[in-house]
C-alpha cells in the first residue's frame, strides 16, 4: 500500500462537518469564499483507489467533492517546500547546475507567471538529484488528476441517474439514499421528516429523469 496526499475541491463545508472531517480523516480544511478544499493522506494499491474511497468517506457526511485539484508550485513554492533558495531553484530550471545533467528539470505545467510546476514531478526529480529535499509522500501523477476527475464526474452522472429509497425501520426513523455503484449517502430522520424528503424525491426523480424511484414503508 502507498500513501497518497491529495486535495478536493468540495461546496461549502459546515463547521460541524469540518470537526467530523478532522476527526474521520485529520484533514486540512481551508476555503476561498464558498469553495472549500479539503487535503488529506490516504493509502491504497494505487491513487485512483485512495482517492476513490475517500470521496466516498467524505460524500457520505454530506459534503459534496466536486474534483481533486492540481498541487501546483511557482519556483518561490519549490524553494520553501525544498528547503533550497530561489535561486538554487532558478538555477535547476535553467539547467546551470552540472550535477542535473542527466535528469533533466520537469516541464512547467503551465507556463503563466513566469511557469508553474506539479510538485509530484518536482518531487519526483528531487528524489533523484537532491534526495536530502524530497518528500517521501507520493503524490499525484498528471495522468492521476486525469483518472481521478474522470472517476467523479462519471459518478456524479451516474448519481443523477440511481434509484431513490425511503425506507422504514424498526426504530421508527426513516432513512433516505442515493445509491451508486460507488457511493451510499444516508441522513436518519424522523417521519414527520421523511415524508417531506419523500416529497423531494419524487420531485428529483421527475427533474433529474431517474431511471426509476420507489417508496417503501
Amino acid at each position: 500500500m502507498t500513501t497518497y496526499e491529495f486535495t478536493f475541491e468540495t461546496d461549502l463545508i459546515e463547521e460541524h462537518l469540518q470537526d467530523k472531517i478532522d476527526d474521520q480523516f485529520d484533514a486540512l480544511v481551508s476555503s476561498q469564499g464558498q469553495t472549500f478544499f479539503v487535503t488529506l493522506e490516504a493509502d491504497g494499491p494505487n491513487a485512483v483507489t485512495a482517492a476513490s474511497a475517500s470521496a466516498t468517506a467524505l460524500e457520505a457526511l454530506g459534503i459534496h467533492v466536486r474534483r481533486v485539484t492540481e498541487d501546483l508550485v511557482s519556483r518561490n513554492d519549490i524553494a520553501e517546500r525544498a528547503g533550497k533558495t530561489p535561486q538554487a531553484v532558478g538555477a535547476w530550471v535553467r539547467g546551470d547546475r552540472q550535477r542535473q545533467a542527466a535528469v533533466a528539470f520537469p516541464a512547467p505545467y503551465n507556463y503563466v507567471a513566469g511557469g508553474v510546476w506539479l510538485w509530484s514531478e518536482v518531487n519526483e526529480w528531487l528524489a533523484q538529484v537532491h534526495p536530502e529535499a524530497a518528500d517521501d509522500v507520493s503524490y499525484l501523477a498528471r495522468e492521476d488528476y486525469a483518472a481521478i476527475n474522470y472517476m467523479l464526474n462519471t459518478r456524479r452522472t451516474i448519481t443523477t441517474r440511481a434509484v431513490a429509497d425511503v425506507a422504514w425501520t424498526g426504530q421508527g426513523y426513516w432513512n433516505d439514499a442515493i445509491a451508486t455503484k460507488h457511493v451510499v449517502m444516508a441522513h436518519r430522520m424522523s417521519p414527520a421528516q421523511g415524508k417531506v424528503w419523500g416529497e423531494h424525491f419524487r420531485k428529483a426523480a421527475v427533474d433529474e429523469s431517474w431511471d426509476s424511484y420507489t417508496l417503501a414503508g
